[in-house]
């Protein structure tokens, strides 16, 4: 057995605990099809088999917010040609919110090759070393523009490699085929909270200037 499987045998354990830590609820598999709502999503698209595991949740019912992390198991092939992936993944879904249609990631080469086809990168000239970093998209250049705020570039410059999708009231925010430990399974959903915080300040700024 890889070593991968043999934490993942162990998961389970691991994250009730941190559910119980952080007083969060822990589901153990998403047996109310939660992985639906996500389809739309580029981490759930292309894949052969796919499921969700060890979800630790937080609902605000008077503010309209639900928060949860899990675990995203992806397999691509079949059989001994195919390959399992293990992603820790954000999730918040807030009333509050009214987010692009957007997705972050970590810049590659065929991404640069994407951009000589005519494939726009949304670029910060303040923050040259983010936008080297991070290929930028979405429906809505100028929303997008306005929710990237300087806390959320200048905190992205610094913490490379992550992605980040959302589209309305959802937000999407992991390091893809990344199982995360312990520490960093409540360090993520730290940073999610904090992300989720700048994008509210954003919003609540957009409906004072209305």
């Amino acid at each position: 057995m890889s070593t991968a499987r043999r934490l993942w045998k162990k998961r389970p354990a691991l994250m009730a605990q941190i559910a119980s830590e952080m007083r969060l609820q822990y589901l153990p598999k998403d047996d109310w099809g939660f992985i639906r709502r996500l389809l739309d999503f580029k981490l759930f698209k292309g894949h052969t088999q796919h499921c969700i595991h060890s979800m630790l949740m937080e609902r605000d019912e008077l503010a309209g917010t639900e928060c949860r992390v899990f675990d995203y198991e992806a397999a691509d092939g079949y059989g001994s040609e195919g390959e399992t992936h293990y992603t820790t993944v954000f999730y918040v879904n807030s009333k509050q919110l009214g987010l692009p249609e957007m997705t972050m990631q970590p810049e590659q080469m065929f991404h640069k090759v994407a951009q000589w086809f005519g494939v726009k990168d949304i670029n910060f000239e303040e923050y040259p070393q983010f936008s080297a970093q991070y290929w930028l998209r979405g429906d809505d250049e100028e929303r997008v523009r306005y929710h990237m705020s300087d806390d959320i570039l200048h905190y992205f410059t610094i913490e490379p490699n992550w992605t980040l999708e959302t589209c309305n009231f959802v937000l999407l925010f992991y390091q893809e085929k990344r199982l995360l430990d312990g520490g960093e399974v409540i360090e993520l959903y730290r940073k999610g909270r904090q992300l989720v915080h700048w994008l509210l300040e954003q919003e609540k700024a957009l409906r004072g200037t209305r």
